[in-house]
């Protein structure tokens, strides 16, 4: 009797596993619940993804001072190494960072801008719910320089996870 027990919890979460694995949701309780039971298509985990970069797009400062980690920092070069970037409220101080203000401008600036990374997961990590991939953003970063110009980079760091159940991870991951 133990033994068919055991054997009925393992074939149950091999299971969930299995789905899992194969992108749906199985998320009773929490955020994404309302997902329970369904399979988010790439289209609906990208706009989930762009989302969650609309709100969070004060993290490109972070590469705005990459970029001009030259004109900021101009003695700090040491033997081919640089002193990491100032703090982000220092950033913003300097820099005037010119946000999207909806998904659709966002689109029209970047129609190409992320890339669905599926080897980003093993086997392992979908099973336990991650989902299919990470986005990877590639995507124009708006500011203004301190006397006024305008300049615009590329992304080039930044990935989203979105999980099964449309969690989202941000990560401003250098790759």
């Amino acid at each position: 009797m133990f033994i068919l027990f055991i054997l009925v919890l393992t074939s149950i979460s091999f299971y969930q596993s299995l789905r899992r694995y194969q992108g749906y949701c199985d998320l009773k309780k929490g955020t994404g619940r309302e997902n329970y039971g369904t399979r988010l298509s790439t289209r609906q985990r990208l706009n989930i993804a762009v989302e969650q970069y609309l709100k969070n797009q004060f993290r490109d400062y972070d590469e705005i001072g990459q970029a001009e980690r030259e004109a900021l920092l101009p003695a700090t070069k040491v033997e081919n190494m640089y002193i990491s970037n100032p703090p982000m409220y220092e950033l913003e101080k300097i820099f005037e960072l010119i946000p999207y203000q909806s998904k659709a401008d966002f689109f029209k600036e970047n129609p190409n801008c992320c890339e669905l990374d599926l080897l980003y997961h093993d086997f392992w990590d979908r099973a336990a719910g991650s989902g299919e991939g990470t986005f990877v953003f590639t995507h124009k970063i708006r500011y203004k320089m301190p006397d006024g110009t305008y300049k615009e980079i590329i992304s080039k760091k930044m990935t989203i996870e979105i999980t099964n159940c449309g969690n989202s991870s941000f990560n401003g991951a250098y790759r």
